[in-house]
């Protein structure tokens, strides 16, 4: 999908532009995931990118635990990972691509299920445990999440969540 078109359709395809209409279902589930990057828009545009610097290899400052493989690049198979610096704290985006075998933007995508079992651990920076919070499309609130402590981390279980969430990290960590 390269832009939504009139009358419940989109325009697809790069060059000679096609105008498809779309089922009811799949307009909802595109405004639910336009409304969100909408909402949630100031986060995720206009800062800065620190997954490099932050998530994997010799960085700790954030690790993601989850039962299907964690890159920081977009990968067919895999929980994708971006970590920004927001004003206060870190973002950290989580896009479900383990369903995927293809990371072709012009071809059927396979329907993902609720991911499980994702933990994101954060390195303590001060005395005060951070306070965090997880949204997605499909619950776009912000939903407090408390923190379990150790020696070296504070970190989050996250409930299940479908494709996309983003956790909010404040304070502790910023």
């Amino acid at each position: 999908v390269l832009l939504h078109g009139e009358e419940s359709a989109v325009l697809t395809e790069a060059y000679y532009v096609t105008h498809k209409e779309i089922a009811p279902a799949v307009q909802e589930g595109a405004r639910r995931y336009f409304d969100f990057a909408v909402r949630y828009g100031d986060l995720l545009f206009g800062t800065d990118d620190v997954t490099r610097t932050h998530v994997g290899g010799e960085n700790e400052e954030v690790r993601i635990e989850a039962t299907v493989p964690v890159a920081t690049d977009a990968r067919p198979g895999t929980l994708w990972v971006r970590v920004l610096r927001v004003p206060g704290g870190l973002l950290v985006s989580l896009i479900d691509l383990s369903a995927q075998t293809d990371d072709a933007w012009d071809a059927p995508k396979h329907p993902s299920t609720p991911l499980d079992g994702v933990r994101v651990s954060i390195l303590r920076r001060g005395a005060a445990a951070p306070r965090v919070a997880i949204a997605s499309p499909d619950a776009p609130q912000l939903a407090a999440l408390r923190p379990e402590r150790s020696e070296r981390d504070d970190a989050v279980s996250l409930p299940a969540f479908d494709t996309w969430a983003l956790v909010l990290i404040r304070d502790g960590a910023a």
